[in-house]
């Protein structure tokens, strides 16, 4: 009986490690000091915006997701936009 519960005992304490271990996930000072060195395949004139999540749905008249927000505002142009007075400022509306 006692082998049996040293034996769950260890195997549970195996299964803790595993899952605690963080893996090859931790930056070192000298990875720090690379990511703000542009990575190949990236142009130094391209934009690169990191999301939450995928945007489930890209129309704007079924999103239901924050992350599509973020998104439309990216793509799509407004008809007006409210400037910091409170004012109307056309974007796509001309009159």
């Amino acid at each position: 009986m006692k082998k049996r519960l040293l034996f769950v005992l260890l195997l549970v304490f195996s299964m803790i490690m595993a899952a605690c271990s963080g893996g090859s996930e931790t930056s070192t000072e000298e990875e720090s000091e690379g990511a703000t060195e542009s990575k190949p395949g990236v142009a130094k004139n391209e934009l690169v915006i990191g999301l939450d999540a995928d945007p489930p749905q890209l129309d704007p008249h079924m999103s239901s997701a924050a992350v599509d927000r973020q998104v439309f505002q990216s793509l799509f142009n407004k008809l007006i936009e409210i400037d910091e007075n409170l004012e109307y400022v056309p974007e796509l509306a001309t009159d």
